[in-house]
């Protein structure tokens, strides 16, 4: 701080460098810098107040290619990119049988995609329908205040989720279709699932060798 004042930077200009340090000092503890804490979701507002912040949500699990074209995709609609996942509560209610990564290890992998600027682990609220699901919803858009937000055509709930934007006027709602190059095929987590599944049933793999996998 002394260094700050001999040095003639403002009150303000101290303020957002202490408030970086804040933030970029939780990131480390979690092993990444750009993973941040729900609870940090308002100084990432503060940080990059003259920025476009774009949000995305998903759960990412067996992270493809098909998850690395949204993402940039995503990103062309602002300056600052931050995803939520889907942690692995909410995930056993909304898709049976999964997720077949963890939720720590679905976040890391999120993290390390080019197009992320940060990302967090998104908070479980109980739920027993789809429009329930999205109801978590308000309060990462109240901590956040994004600029866009952006899901794919095939998402639940888009009316629900429309009826929740009108409260926040201020977000653009983007509705992407799902694309991909046609040398990728139609990649989708449950196709790969799929596919590992008919692969192991077609030719069954000795028992010896899952240690090497």
């Amino acid at each position: 701080m002394a260094f700050a004042i001999k040095n003639g930077l403002h009150k303000k200009e101290i303020k957002y460098i202490l408030s970086f340090m804040k933030i970029t000092r939780t990131n480390i503890k979690n092993g990444a810098k750009i993973i941040v804490k729900f609870k940090d979701l308002p100084e990432l507002r503060k940080i990059y107040k003259n920025k476009r912040i774009v949000f995305c949500s998903g759960s990412f699990d067996l992270t493809h290619a098909g998850h690395v074209l949204f993402l940039e995709d995503c990103k062309k609609f602002g300056e600052i990119l931050v995803v939520a996942v889907a942690p692995d509560e909410t995930m056993k209610i909304y898709k049976e049988g999964r997720p077949i990564l963890n939720e720590h290890i679905r976040l890391k992998m999120i993290s390390a995609l080019k197009p992320v600027d940060h990302c967090f682990m998104q908070p479980h609220i109980p739920f027993t329908t789809i429009d329930g699901l999205n109801d978590v919803l308000h309060i990462l858009f109240e901590q956040l205040k994004p600029d866009v937000y952006v899901i794919n055509s095939d998402a639940a709930g888009i009316s629900h989720r429309r009826e929740i934007l009108k409260r926040y006027p201020h977000i653009k709602f983007c509705i992407l279709k799902r694309t991909a190059p046609k040398s990728f095929g139609a990649i989708s987590t449950t196709g790969i699932i799929e596919k590992i599944r008919g692969a192991v049933l077609k030719k069954p793999m000795p028992m010896h060798k899952f240690r090497n996998i």
